[in-house]
């Protein structure tokens, strides 16, 4: 995917948040996560990090996660993916930062002027683990929900992943990792091949679930 599709998709996604960026409604009810099991989680990601900062990630991360109705563990795979639990990392290209790597050039004063204080402000801002979280919350409640709209029903961890993680292609009519396609006098919804990151994510949460019912974690 080229650097202006996914600087797009981004755009899309900040703006659906706006719009939407309340908890997802329905009859989904998320699993529910320990204290322990998070703190677990994100001690196994980045062992290094102080106990008390872990406890307070966790709590952060379960708040979130019960205000937007989707796994604890979902947030933790993401962002165990994208940063490894680093609060200070930022992306090769710079315009990825934090916990769950947020493209800051998508924000209103970046995209007026990457260069003005105010972008920097934002900058400064993606750093703070609470903002990163929340923001990343936003997109996941974002993308649930026109994933929703689009294939008319409440989509699973791997399509609103798909969708969040910038694999989608609204000129190709590709959304939540399925295609629209003609079938007789109408349309459908035609799945398509799961992406490694995308993949990766889920087979990282899978795996720490195996891992938290073996080590008695509770």
């Amino acid at each position: 995917m080229s650097r202006a599709t996914q600087a797009w998709l981004s755009v899309v996604t900040t703006l659906v948040v706006l719009l939407w960026g309340g908890p997802t409604e329905g009859a989904y009810v998320a699993p529910r996560r320990s204290m322990k099991q998070v703190a677990h989680a994100i001690e196994v990601s980045r062992p290094s990090m102080e106990a008390g900062k872990r406890s307070s990630m966790a709590r952060l991360v379960i708040d979130v996660a019960k205000a937007h109705n989707f796994d604890p563990l979902s947030a933790w795979a993401i962002i165990d993916h994208e940063s490894r639990w680093n609060p200070k990392a930022i992306s090769a290209d710079g315009q990825d930062i934090g916990l769950a790597q947020i493209r800051y050039t998508v924000h209103r004063p970046c995209v007026e002027d990457r260069e003005s204080e105010a972008c920097e402000e934002v900058k400064e801002r993606l750093l703070d683990p609470a903002v990163n979280i929340r923001t990343m919350a936003g997109a996941i409640t974002a993308w649930r929900k026109l994933c929703t709209e689009k294939m008319g029903k409440a989509p699973n961890m791997r399509d609103w992943l798909a969708g969040y993680g910038g694999y989608s292609r609204p000129s190709d009519d590709i959304y939540c990792g399925h295609k629209r396609v003609r079938r007789g006098k109408g349309y459908v919804w035609k799945r398509l091949p799961t992406p490694k990151g995308v993949q990766e994510i889920l087979d990282a949460r899978r795996r720490m679930i195996r891992r938290l019912r073996k080590d008695g974690v509770r």
